[in-house]
């Protein structure tokens, strides 16, 4: 009986010695007061790596609001006024392009002399719409070879009213002889503007 108690004992000193070694005598663990657990943690700390800055998201340049061109000052255009030349040079283009349209819009808003034909009176007055209708009908039936102003008449002091003669040649018929006749076409002065106040064949 004795035999097996000193048994026991010397198994449990067996067991609970390693135990010993590993807690201090107020049963704290060696780990935390013995010397080897400090060299422990110290070479755990050196083998740690070291805390490196946080993260940060790369900062992004702000973005400048487009700028917006300055806007040019403009520049006042001089209007060139519309003087008896240029009418009568603009009248010159339509007739050789066969454009009645653009003649028209020259004619007066009341009479206008209009003889396209040496049977026609030598005075005959007609309104906007009917010399509109006689110009164009006059194309519809000719076909310009050449038209040409040869001499003009102005005086600046209103005395004498601008007019111009032009030498026109055309054909009936594709085919037909060539007529060169003379044109007489004169302008006045309404509402600021240079209408037509004439167009005449001459004999």
């Amino acid at each position: 009986m004795r035999a097996l108690c000193a048994a026991i004992v010397l198994v449990l000193v067996a067991v609970a010695w390693p135990l010993r070694a590993e807690f201090g005598p107020g049963g704290e663990p060696a780990l935390l007061t013995g010397t080897a657990g400090a060299s422990q943690l110290e070479a755990e700390a050196e083998a740690a790596p070291a805390p490196g800055p946080s993260a940060q998201p790369p900062t992004q340049p702000a973005t400048q609001p487009p700028t917006q061109a300055e806007p040019r000052p403009c520049k006042a255009v001089a209007v060139r006024p519309v003087t008896p030349l240029r009418v009568f040079a603009a009248i010159e283009d339509a007739w050789n392009d066969g454009q009645p349209d653009s003649i028209v819009r020259f004619l007066p808003e009341d009479k206008i002399l209009l003889r396209l034909e040496k049977s026609a009176p030598e005075k005959a007055f007609y309104s906007n719409k009917q010399a509109a209708y006689m110009l164009r009908d006059e194309f519809r039936f000719t076909m310009t070879e050449s038209f040409e102003f040869v001499d003009f008449t102005y005086s600046k002091d209103g005395d004498d009213p601008p007019s111009a003669r032009a030498q026109w040649a055309f054909r009936r018929e594709p085919e037909g002889q060539v007529t060169v006749q003379k044109v007489r076409i004169g302008l006045r002065l309404e509402a600021d503007r240079w209408v037509v106040s004439e167009i005449k064949i001459e004999d």
